[in-house]
């Protein structure tokens, strides 16, 4: 049923939860994993830089911070023990690639962190208040919910206890 499932990261420890329920869900299914990253906020400083930027800078910062992001996501990645796993890095809008990605890897649930409304990444440690990029999977999480192809398991941030659970499925479509 699950037979590969998109699992957005962006750097951050409360994006990095949604790990452990998607490889269990993959495994139990006989699944693999697709680890995405998502660059969005390159996008916002080219268009918000009042000088005009060099082409071969813009394009040598692109190739450093989606390098940057290949070898995060791989490192994810060696750790992920019992099923295959996939990585990806896009530059774009958050909502839109992750729904690209889903569709283009053929997934069949996405499997997704939610910082909560009011919450962003860099509210957490001071090297995520540092980190070049930034999403909020608050308002994210609810736009992919509404536009995802695909059923979206959505984990919570923090599980108060192990009696309350700790994810919840959404816009499945299961028959």
């Amino acid at each position: 049923m699950f037979a590969r499932i998109l699992v957005p990261l962006d750097g951050s420890e409360t994006a990095a939860r949604a790990l452990p329920v998607a490889r269990e869900v993959a495994q139990s299914f006989h699944g693999r994993l697709v680890l995405l990253e998502v660059i969005s906020q390159l996008l916002d400083w080219h268009h918000n830089l009042r000088a005009p930027t060099d082409a071969a800078d813009s394009s040598d910062l692109e190739e450093r911070v989606v390098h940057a992001a290949r070898t995060r996501l791989g490192r994810v990645a060696l750790g992920v023990r019992g099923v295959q796993v996939d990585i990806d890095v896009r530059l774009g809008r958050p909502v839109e690639a992750i729904c690209q990605a889903a569709a283009e890897y053929g997934c069949t649930l996405i499997c997704l962190a939610a910082h909560g409304p009011g919450h962003s990444r860099l509210a957490g440690t001071a090297t995520d208040r540092h980190h070049p990029i930034h999403w909020t999977l608050g308002g994210i999480s609810d736009r992919i919910v509404h536009a995802s192809p695909v059923p979206v398991l959505l984990v919570r941030p923090e599980q108060r206890s192990q009696e309350e659970p700790g994810a919840v499925l959404t816009g499945a479509r299961l028959g």
